[in-house]
């Protein structure tokens, strides 16, 4: 096979297209060094004498085109300068992602490589049974043995086994009269009284398990501001997501939360579950700065608006009122093609 610039190039193929081989040779440069060389175009790569090899290495030493090693060495100093000056071109290389402007959301798989498919993975639960059965097959621990007895010197009498020292008993109480100490289940606090129901105790409602949760809550200050009594609650509800912001009434977020800071992805960020989860994440941050009137703002068309205002309800906050503030056109802009769901 001719060998070029340390490349071997297929022998059997035209010259034209064997050097494209060679890094840094495309179709015109090749079709160039074959008209300057004197070449046929339909001449192969093994017909190439000496004399013509070396007339086709002083064609690419006279143009100065920088080839194979050094193309690659200033290709790989390229993305190091754009890498380490922070730009865009950079960052997108360092991320694995295209450069110019490629879609990434379902190609771009020559950059980011095989797609990934994530399995669950199940956790084998053992039984009970089977765990008591491997207890009683483990070998027993051997107890350390026990140190050796000293040599008994001729004539002196053997050593008596050293006693623990036990610890000293407490004082007793120096006057007769001195009361005793109080036992410890009359510093507990008092137990809550039961409710009876017809000879059953009454069982705990949702209500009043989340309204002694909410006890716990240390109340603390807010952004700016001291505790804040009442605000605004502002529901944005679409078709993608849902997001719940708290503000007092100089505009200001107590607190926020939306299905993405939530855990929820795909699908399931416009759901009527997502939005109560939402609802409910955002309403325990603020009522931990004091909260406990709202005014409730909502807006958009999307399947968590009834179901954030029953979270809100059910925690605990009193709603003072509900206004929805989606926007309507009327007559302005061509509205959207209906969704179909």
């Amino acid at each position: 096979m001719p060998r070029l610039l340390g490349v071997e190039i297929p022998a059997k193929k035209k010259v034209a297209y064997s050097l494209r081989y060679i890094n840094g040779i495309g179709p015109t440069r090749a079709d160039l060094l074959v008209k300057e060389a004197g070449l046929s175009p339909d001449m192969r790569a093994q017909d190439l004498t000496e004399e013509q090899l070396n007339k086709i290495l002083n064609i690419i030493t006279e143009h100065k085109w920088v080839l194979e090693g050094d193309l690659r060495r200033e290709i790989a100093g390229n993305l190091k300068r754009l890498q380490a000056i922070n730009c865009y071109r950079g960052i997108r290389h360092r991320r694995s992602l295209p450069v110019r402007g490629q879609r990434t959301s379902t190609n771009a798989r020559t950059r980011k490589g095989p797609r990934k498919t994530v399995g669950v993975t199940k956790v084998k639960e053992v039984e009970p049974s089977t765990a008591m059965a491997e207890e009683k097959s483990a070998p027993k621990k051997e107890k350390p043995a026990k140190a050796a007895a000293a040599p008994v010197v001729d004539g002196a009498a053997p050593a008596a086994p050293e006693k623990k020292a036990k610890a000293p008993k407490a004082a007793a109480p120096e006057a007769e009269g001195a009361a005793p100490a109080a036992p410890a289940a009359a510093a507990a606090a008092p137990a809550k009284p039961v409710e009876m129901i017809g000879g059953v105790a009454k069982q705990p409602t949702a209500e009043d398990l989340l309204k002694e949760e909410l006890g716990t809550i240390k109340v603390r200050k807010a952004k700016g501001s001291k505790n804040v009594t009442s605000g605004f609650v502002n529901v944005l509800a679409s078709f993608n997501n849902t997001i719940v912001s708290i503000t007092d009434h100089k505009g200001q977020v107590i607190a926020w939360s939306s299905a993405g800071k939530c855990n929820f992805r795909g699908s399931r960020t416009s759901t009527a579950y997502a939005a109560q989860i939402v609802a409910q994440d955002a309403a325990r941050n603020a009522m931990s700065h004091g909260l406990k009137d709202v005014v409730i703002r909502i807006s958009g068309p999307g399947l968590g608006r009834d179901s954030a205002i029953r979270a809100l309800q059910a925690i605990g906050l009193e709603i003072t009122s509900i206004v929805d503030v989606t926007p309507i056109p009327h007559n302005g802009c061509r509205p959207r093609k209906r969704r179909r769901v």
